[in-house]
């Protein structure tokens, strides 16, 4: 799971690596955004399923929250640049 968000991430970067100013901040948060929807995507459908150790999913819960809240925050950062 990581290797793929990993590969997906990549080009992302080579795209902020081109930008500067409010046009780097857009893209930034754009990129945050997608990947913290891969993330949530990748707790709910492969994880929790997989995840039969009470620990394991209590982890995962707080992992989903925190995760949750960082595209929140994301989304609310992105509005404010327009």
């Amino acid at each position: 799971m990581s290797a793929r968000l990993e590969k997906d991430a990549r080009p992302l970067a080579a795209k902020l690596a081109r930008l500067a100013g409010l046009a780097f901040g857009r893209a930034y948060m754009d990129t945050q955004i997608v990947l913290a929807q891969q993330v949530l995507s990748i707790i709910d459908e492969v994880s929790m399923p997989a995840a039969h150790d009470p620990d394991v999913r209590s982890l995962l819960a707080d992992m989903r929250d925190t995760v949750a809240g960082h595209l929140a925050l994301a989304r609310r950062i992105r509005a404010q640049l327009g």
